[in-house]
């Protein structure tokens, strides 16, 4: 979208149906734009990296010191530098208060199905006023040891706020069916969307799996899968305003290792 109104173009979308995602993006979103299956041009790794979500430019990041981030090593996974042409997923409050600014307005201008809307607000008005959203990715981490976190880990992070607010209920977003017990046994309050399709070969379980992704959105406080850009999505479409805890396999990051600098209480 962004670089769309920079260059004064329309908007076309790279949107493949594979394993991962079986229905198209106008399934979940009414915004205008092309919808591309095959991708027919090639990305410059010098200018617009491939694995890049957001659009960012050299002076929009601060030279001295891009990643403030405590108990990270430069050459970890997560550590990555702009100038060099890395990413900057992962960072919630440390990434840099330009993009913030910037990006905030073109997640705000996503337009999901009336439907999806529709589904999510009668979700959360049963909600109560203190939520701290859990999402539990497994599904396709489960293969990858490198990205692999166990339900058990993000349980015990989201009671680090639970057990200090006995109002907080917890909203469960998850891939993975098997995982919804677990969590509702470990707390006394939990929200999950029912009877949903959690296959990710099913077309239909993309509209339900943003149903989860706006109600996370919703959320006072969220507990994140560490690798994983869903939760970080609900993060952004929040307004990028909730404080974040993100589980995951790459030491020093555990439970109680990366809590987000939000004042929004």
């Amino acid at each position: 979208m962004r670089v769309a109104d920079v260059y004064d173009k329309r908007l076309a979308v790279h949107w493949a149906k594979n394993a991962h995602c079986m229905a198209p993006l106008s399934d979940v979103l009414v915004n205008e734009f092309i919808e591309l299956e095959n991708r027919p041009w090639t990305l410059r790794a010098d200018t617009y990296p491939s694995d890049w979500r957001l659009w960012v430019r050299p002076e929009e990041v601060p030279l001295d010191n891009p990643y403030p981030l405590p108990n990270i090593r430069k050459n970890s996974h997560w550590f990555r530098d702009l100038r060099t042409n890395q990413f900057i997923d992962g960072m919630y409050d440390h990434t840099p208060a330009k993009l913030v600014e910037t990006y905030v307005p073109y997640f705000a201008r996503l337009r999901p199905h009336p439907a999806i809307v529709d589904a999510t607000e009668e979700f959360a008005s049963e909600l109560a006023p203190k939520v701290v959203g859990l999402h539990i990715r497994q599904g396709d981490f489960g293969k990858q040891a490198n990205f692999y976190v166990s339900p058990e880990e993000l349980i015990q992070a989201a009671r680090l706020d639970v057990e200090s607010d006995t109002d907080v209920q917890v909203f469960l977003a998850t891939d993975d069916v098997n995982v919804v017990p677990l969590v509702k046994s470990a707390f006394p309050r939990v929200a999950v969307c029912e009877g949903i399709s959690r296959d990710r070969s099913d077309p239909v379980a993309l509209r339900h799996a943003f149903v989860d992704l706006l109600v996370l959105s919703k959320c006072w406080r969220l507990v994140v899968t560490h690798g994983s850009t869903f939760g970080e999505t609900a993060w952004w479409l929040g307004g990028a305003k909730a404080k974040v805890r993100m589980v995951g396999p790459y030491a020093p990051r555990r439970a109680g290792d990366h809590f987000s600098d939000s004042k929004n209480d």
